[in-house]
């Protein structure tokens, strides 16, 4: 970094008005400390701070040292809401983008603290902020879509939130067969798998999913039928040119010949779940008995590069046999074609929490 580059820094997180809010609100069992409200220009913004996983550790957790299962295990239950709307005394400030990481990685944002606390700002004893390393301080800035000349009066204000949807991952870790669907052999993969979630109140409740079916899923088959598609390549080629659609399609081929051999598929478990605004996540043992895999990167051209393909199952239907929402879940090893069972589990739930409202402060 150079001067020039120090004074561009300074220039961006310096705001023309600076508002502290200072409180800190629980949303389930997550903490947030809403800093202070600031104003550049016409666009208003807030500044959030929260505990997160440091970098360092999330990555030992990576390198070998877990088995899957462990790993997953000792993931977060909850994702984290993100705001939407802040209300001060009615007046409804709507959140455009929120943008954010660690505050040890940023030094715009560590700036930007030193600013609130030349202005006043305490920091927060509530949430472990106060004690968190740098590098487990997650610090957002959501910026409102409102255009305003001056930020709106905070003292006396009432301050409401409203944030949407986080999400709750329940374990279930219930062992299951999972039969392949063969209609012609006579096998249906229809299943019924009875499981118990614990809310957050401690309640245990029953819950039912039902495996309508077991599908393998073959990608060198759906990426084939795709290029051959006259429809995709007139699509495709309104962006690109010819050339670049081929070297497009050489490139998934490639990474395909890497990542699943011919022969080989995903499992894809459809099916439905009895508890509302939920996704249920398989995984077969090879899975979770192995350790977690590190991407190799590969040179090309001098240079490092890194290519993968993602691939996404939606179920045809919308709902299932028991007239419930049809989802769908692709398990992570590959199979051989002509798999007729796989032994796994119905591991976990993730549940979609409801949007809430939280008064801030009055």
């Amino acid at each position: 970094m150079d001067l020039k580059e120090l004074s561009q820094l300074v220039a961006e997180y310096k705001y023309d008005e600076i508002k502290i809010i200072g409180k800190t609100i629980q949303i389930d069992d997550l903490y947030y400390h809403l800093a202070a409200l600031m104003r550049k220009e016409n666009k208003a913004y807030l500044c959030i701070l929260s505990q997160s996983q440091s970098w360092e550790e999330y990555v030992d957790d990576l390198i070998g040292k877990k088995s899957n299962r462990q790993s997953l295990l000792e993931q977060p239950r909850y994702e984290k809401p993100s705001l939407r709307t802040l209300c001060v005394d009615g007046f409804e400030m709507q959140a455009e983008s929120i943008s954010g990481g660690s505050l040890k990685m940023d030094i715009v944002a560590q700036l930007l603290m030193v600013q609130l606390l030349e202005r006043g700002w305490q920091v927060p004893v509530q949430g472990g902020i106060d004690t968190a390393d740098w590098d487990c301080i997650e610090i957002q800035t959501i910026c409102f879509s409102n255009s305003l000349e001056q930020l709106p009066h905070l003292s006396n204000a009432q301050l409401v939130g409203h944030w949407q949807h986080g999400s709750r991952t329940c374990l279930i870790q219930e062992p299951c067969t999972l039969a392949i669907t063969d209609v012609k052999a006579g096998i249906s993969g229809e299943q019924k798998l009875p499981f118990t979630v614990t809310d957050l109140q401690g309640a245990v409740h029953e819950q039912v999913c039902y495996i309508n079916q077991v599908a393998l899923f073959d990608p060198w088959e759906t990426e084939e039928k795709r290029f051959s598609d006259p429809q995709y390549q007139k699509r495709m080629l309104e962006h690109v040119s010819q050339q670049q659609l081929e070297e497009i399609k050489q490139d998934i081929f490639q990474t395909l010949a890497k990542t699943c051999p011919r022969g080989m598929c995903y499992p894809v478990v459809e099916y439905e779940c009895t508890m509302e605004e939920t996704s249920l996540l398989f995984y077969d043992y090879e899975y979770l008995d192995g350790g977690i895999q590190i991407a190799e990167v590969g040179d090309h051209e001098n240079g490092a590069s890194f290519s993968t393909v993602l691939w996404m199952h939606k179920p045809e239907k919308q709902l299932g046999i028991h007239g419930i929402k049809l989802r769908s879940c692709m398990l992570q090893t590959l199979v051989p074609l002509g798999t007729k069972e796989i032994c796994a589990e119905l591991f976990s739930a993730m549940q979609l929490l409801p949007e809430q409202r939280v008064l801030i402060c009055r």
